[in-house]
């Protein structure tokens, strides 16, 4: 069992460059859990890909129903006074916060191709191509 956040679970979900090794961790490693907040950053990931014209909007909508069919049951509420905290400590955003606290919360590794996560999480923080090199 792992931590997902949005940049694992797009990856996954929209088959772009980084879609093989999303891929390839998701077999490793099938129970991703995640944060309801990465509903609407996968939202906003689409809108932003449709918008330059790098995915269609029925690309978009299929994507985001797959994502939302494996995701929505492997939701878990992170505690928000420690998201924050680690916000402002570490100097993240408050949406990243939500992945780290509920990862470290549940001593979990967070699966991330974030750089800023992986520089500033590296005991906690794993990127698709670390995971799936394991």
């Amino acid at each position: 069992m792992l931590v997902a956040d949005n940049t694992a679970i797009a990856h996954l979900h929209l088959q772009n460059e980084h879609g093989a090794l999303a891929l390839a961790a998701y077999q490793r490693d099938p129970d991703w859990i995640t944060v309801p907040l990465w509903r609407y950053e996968f939202s906003n990931v689409l809108w932003k890909l449709v918008r330059a014209g790098r995915l269609s909007p029925a690309a978009a909508n299929a994507g985001l129903r797959r994502a939302l069919q494996r995701m929505i049951p492997q939701e878990r509420q992170p505690d928000h006074v420690f998201a924050l905290e680690l916000a402002l400590e570490h100097q993240i955003t408050g949406y990243d916060a939500h992945y780290v606290a509920l990862a470290q919360s549940l001593a979990l590794p967070l699966l991330t191709n974030d750089g800023e996560l992986l520089k500033k999480f590296p005991g906690l923080a794993v990127s698709l191509a670390a995971f799936t090199a394991a």
